[in-house]
């Protein structure tokens, strides 16, 4: 059977078996929008159900456990919470340490936002920091020692943590490669990516719609099931018939075009200033080349469903000096329709 005559399976963030397991937890799962809110407590208990640690399939519970974290930590609640409670003090931290790192930390280990104490805040961020002290001498031979500061790998890092409760209690019996690689495979996602409101003032309302008239969305920026094993899809896939024209949102110069992509079909990239757009899946060859200057209305393809596409569609991807932007916080009913 051709893979586009198979039945496209959708998740909102995590697939079935995710959901499955949490709900033997007996945990409440609440869907904020099209993503799902998870509780600190449910990531904690999936995590301490985990017998084996294997990592790669798709469908191990440590790859689901991924799949949760990352529903978890990309939902605009919880990372409102990330914000209040971590920004300040990373932003005061004598290095720069990456901020999935400690959260990741913070939701297997099941402490929830209220108990994220100053004291618990100053371990993690300490079981980041190696330091070390620097002699030099000057020209006229006197002695200055300096304070090097740097971040620890992140084996020691977790080393670190597992002398102090509560997450000895909660980490000592799993290996500590295991959670390395958990903080590994979570950090692919930026939990601090929300836009800034200066961007969303800068576009909403502004970028023209694609088409002359509106149509229903499917799947929107994260992380999708589309052949059964999660993937992460980076755009938004507004539901066109095949045979519409698609004009551009907004003015540019193109800076890619490819033909009968395996993955992308045929598709265009034009860019304007900091921000990029992308456009797959048309029915035929776009009629731009590399360089070619795009002007906002102006027709850039028919709708198709070429490449690794399960039906008609556009995706339509924004992004800001190359980091993924979801298209519906910019592309709102208020943006205009081409006439």
């Amino acid at each position: 059977m051709n893979i586009k005559q198979k039945l496209k399976k959708k998740a909102m963030l995590w697939g079935t078996s995710a959901a499955l397991s949490l709900l033997m937890f007996a945990l409440p799962i609440f869907a904020i929008g099209t993503v799902v809110a998870v509780p600190v407590q449910a990531v904690s208990d999936f995590f301490d159900g985990i017998g084996t640690f294997l990592f790669g399939d798709g469908e191990t519970d440590a790859d689901q456990l991924i799949i949760i974290l990352q529903s978890a930590m990309g939902n605009s609640e919880t990372q409102a919470q990330i914000k209040q409670v971590y920004t300040s003090k990373l932003e005061n931290a004598d290095a720069p340490i990456p901020l999935h790192q400690l959260v990741v930390i913070q939701f297997i280990t099941g402490i929830e936002f209220e108990d994220m104490s100053d004291e618990l805040l100053d371990t993690m961020i300490e079981a980041s920091i190696t330091r070390a002290n620097k002699t030099e001498v000057d020209d006229e031979g006197n002695e200055i020692v300096s304070e090097e500061i740097g971040l620890n790998e992140l084996s020691l890092y977790v080393d670190n943590l597992k002398r102090h409760e509560p997450f000895k209690s909660k980490l000592s019996s799993v290996d500590t490669s295991a959670i390395v690689q958990i903080i590994e495979r979570v950090g692919s996602v930026d939990v601090n990516s929300s836009i800034p409101q200066e961007i969303i003032d800068k576009y909403k309302g502004k970028l023209l719609y694609p088409f002359r008239q509106k149509y229903g969305v499917g799947d929107s920026v994260g992380i999708y099931y589309p052949s059964g094993v999660a993937e992460m899809h980076n755009g938004l896939d507004i539901q066109a018939p095949c045979g519409v024209n698609a004009y551009a949102m907004d003015d540019g110069v193109v800076s890619q075009v490819g033909n009968w992509d395996n993955l992308r079909g045929n598709y265009i990239f034009w860019e304007n200033g900091d921000m990029q757009y992308r456009y797959l899946h048309f029915q035929q060859p776009v009629p731009h080349r590399v360089g070619d200057t795009i002007k906002k209305g102006q027709f850039m393809g028919i709708v198709g469903n070429e490449g690794y596409s399960f039906g008609c569609h556009l995706h339509l991807e924004t992004r800001l000096n190359g980091e993924v932007l979801d298209p519906l916080q910019i592309l709102d009913a208020h943006n205009p329709i081409f006439e």
